[in-house]
């Protein structure tokens, strides 16, 4: 009977560290076959439901009379609600003279232009046009508001 005792406490001592052992440091073994295809490995594609709204032209087809036409386009995918359209004037050394009109709401794939005026020369004048001015439009694109440049014509 002794003996009988001494082999069940030792079979019982040997489990016992292998269960101690294989809780420390081994890793699970799965209960299946471990497929990739189970797992996704792509990102959702970022969301594009929104407007985007760009400056797609800046003009002054008088240089002299000083009016500037600003075409702003929603290339979105969504409407994009009224905002404000910022239009910035650089003469020389001057200090910039920025002057704000209210744009309408537009639809994806609409356009609109609006005239500003000036009433002074634009010759060699730097512009900025700047639409959603005050960043309230939540768009799919918010770095490509602005259309910069110079207008041309005698120095």
């Amino acid at each position: 009977m002794k003996i009988k005792f001494i082999i069940l406490a030792s079979a019982l001592l040997v489990a016992s560290a292998y269960t101690c052992a294989t809780q420390a440091g081994d890793p699970p073994t799965p209960n299946g076959p471990v497929v990739s295809d189970n797992v996704s490995t792509t990102l959702p594609a970022p969301t594009t439901d929104f407007p985007d709204l760009v400056v797609t032209k800046v003009e002054a087809p008088n240089l002299d009379g000083g009016d500037v036409m600003v075409t702003v386009k929603n290339q979105g995918m969504a409407k994009a609600s009224a905002c404000y359209l910022a239009l910035t004037l650089n003469v020389g050394s001057t200090s910039a003279k920025t002057r704000t009109m209210a744009q309408a709401a537009l639809n994806p794939g609409e356009s609109l232009t609006i005239a500003f005026v000036i009433g002074g020369g634009l010759s060699q004048v730097k512009y900025c046009a700047k639409t959603d001015r005050s960043n309230t439009v939540r768009e799919s694109n918010e770095r490509n508001n602005q259309n910069c440049g110079q207008f041309g014509g005698k120095p």
